[in-house]
């Protein structure tokens, strides 16, 4: 489950709030290489023990002491610290997904609406309430910076990758060719 600087698309869902407020962003900084540090380290090891809680219906501090492979060789030893605030993560989506549809580690693709190829995130849980038409995105984030969760660029960039992957399967499952999740 581990991400790789390879695996990430130009205009990155983490990084929507920089390029909605500067578009040029992306230009100046295409030179300068994409560098990981320890918090992104940790975080990456934390997201890879909540998806694993998430589908194999685990608790965090199964993997407290476990050294998860991050990027290029690099490795983080889980500890208790990332074990509480993972396992908060994992409680919240699952009660939240209770009765709804879960997809974890959902590739979204939303070239469509920025109107370039090959653009994508992977989000970290998306909740489908079939019922009430409603879908929540939920995105684990560590605490090492704070982050604003009204208009949030980075979810609103995957709703609208969502809600439209998801019209696109209706329509096909419409035409018979695919089944929904």
């Amino acid at each position: 489950m581990t991400t790789t600087p390879e695996a990430h698309a130009r205009l990155s869902p983490s990084g929507a709030k920089k390029w909605f407020a500067c578009p040029g962003s992306l230009t100046m900084e295409a030179p300068f290489p994409n560098k990981s540090s320890t918090h992104s380290d940790d975080g990456t090891a934390m997201h890879d023990v909540a998806a694993r809680c998430l589908t194999q219906h685990e608790r965090a501090s199964k993997y407290i002491g476990e050294w998860i492979p991050v990027d290029k060789g690099r490795k983080v030893q889980f500890d208790e610290e990332m074990a509480d605030l993972t396992q908060g993560y994992v409680d919240y989506v699952r009660t939240k997904a209770i009765g709804h549809t879960l997809l974890v580690e959902q590739r979204l693709s939303f070239s469509k609406f920025v109107g370039m190829p090959d653009q994508f995130g992977t989000a970290d849980s998306v909740i489908v309430n079939w019922p009430q038409g409603c879908v929540e995105v939920d995105d684990l984030k560590t605490g090492h910076r704070g982050v604003e969760c009204e208009d949030n660029p980075q979810l609103m960039t995957y709703g609208v990758a969502v809600i439209g992957e998801l019209y696109e399967k209706a329509m096909a499952q419409e035409a018979g060719d695919d089944p929904l999740y």
